[in-house]
């Protein structure tokens, strides 16, 4: 007899009340900050400046949610995976650093399957209802 999941397990459990649809409710994103919860660390004040706001990847559609954003395994590419969590087609907008001159849609491997064209950091292709999209960028 398989003998899984032995031992303690920690279980963290929430509800969110909301009316209406949980698109509108935010759900999604709450369900996020619960699971993920953002990390603070204190650093020595420093004379540089930092810009108001900064994000590594970012993407222009609400229904779009980043799940991982890491280095490729073959070469110093990045990986970014998302997927539309709304239930919703629509033309996302993807914004990387603007040093990137290469972009590729790849296959959960990091195979690249087809080249997309990178302008200023920032791409655009459509995203299909509840798809999982591998994106890779080059230097």
């Amino acid at each position: 007899m398989p003998r899984a999941d032995e031992g303690k397990h920690t279980f963290t459990y929430s509800i969110l009340p909301h009316a209406n649809d949980f698109r509108d409710a935010g759900v999604i994103e709450e369900s996020w900050a619960l699971n993920q919860p953002l990390y603070e660390r204190k650093i020595a004040a420093s004379n540089g400046v930092l810009p108001e706001s900064f994000s590594l990847v970012s993407a222009d559609a609400k229904n779009v949610v980043i799940t991982a954003v890491k280095r490729a395994e073959t070469d110093n590419g990045l990986i970014v995976r998302l997927h539309d969590a709304y239930d919703k087609k629509s033309i996302v907008t993807l914004c990387v650093p603007k040093d990137f001159t290469k972009a590729a849609i790849c296959d959960m491997l990091e195979n690249e399957v087809e080249a997309i064209a990178i302008n200023d950091g920032k791409i655009t292709f459509p995203l299909s209802n509840f798809e999982i999209v591998t994106l890779k960028f080059s230097k």
